[in-house]
């Protein structure tokens, strides 16, 4: 597994993992959005990763935070 930033041509693949992961039965958090990076977009500094099976292998996993102060 490799993690890295997150890049715009993951964007597709962002939104269809956010839409296939699982929430649980009484928080909705999902949109279908179509941009990906919105949120982390509206904050400086924000930190965006995805976690890949290897190099050029397919999106499992993201993590995205932010300082707000």
């Amino acid at each position: 597994m490799i993690i890295r930033p997150a890049l715009p041509e993951d964007n597709e693949a962002l939104c269809r993992l956010e839409l296939l992961s699982p929430q649980g039965k009484t928080i909705r958090l999902v949109e279908q959005r179509r941009n990906y990076f919105c949120r982390a977009e509206r904050f400086p500094g924000s930190i965006l990763k995805v976690a890949v099976e290897e190099e050029s292998g397919p999106l499992i996993g993201v993590l995205g935070g932010a300082r707000c102060v």
